[in-house]
């Protein structure tokens, strides 16, 4: 599948908190993911990964940035609470347009999380089927 078909160019979460860990992931509309894995504080590391996903995958969030309306997601304006997580999403389309989104973590916000826990669900994906990227380590 080529970035022609779909809607982004890339698609980002950048969602490591510094004393919790965290990961943070890109994605290709050509399908290639990269994840950086940070583990907190006891066993701290950094690992990253990359894996290539099949067009079926990228169709599917594709869609579901439509679905969720991504471009026309608001999210509360507030002070963090201490150590409060906020993960942010950022899609780049072929134009050169940049759209970010961002949530305090203890927020809820169903077309956000939507899009936040399929990211997520890939960094997992990627983390386990994935090959370490050596190359950026």
């Amino acid at each position: 599948m080529t970035s022609k078909s779909l809607s982004f160019k890339t698609l980002t979460l950048h969602d490591i908190q510094p004393l919790f860990g965290g990961q943070d992931v890109r994605l290709q509309a050509n399908g290639e993911v990269r994840v950086h894995i940070v583990t907190p504080r006891e066993k701290a590391r950094s690992n990253k990964y990359r894996l290539t996903i099949e067009a079926e995958k990228l169709k599917e969030i594709d869609n579901l940035l439509t679905e969720v309306e991504f471009e026309e997601i608001e999210t509360q304006d507030r002070p963090g609470e201490p150590d409060e997580a906020r993960p942010k999403i950022t899609v780049h389309y072929p134009s050169g347009e940049k759209v970010e989104k961002e949530k305090w973590a203890n927020d809820e916000h169903p077309r956000f999380d939507k899009i936040y826990n399929w990211l997520i669900q890939l960094a997992k994906e990627t983390e386990e089927k994935g090959t370490p990227d050596i190359a950026t380590n």
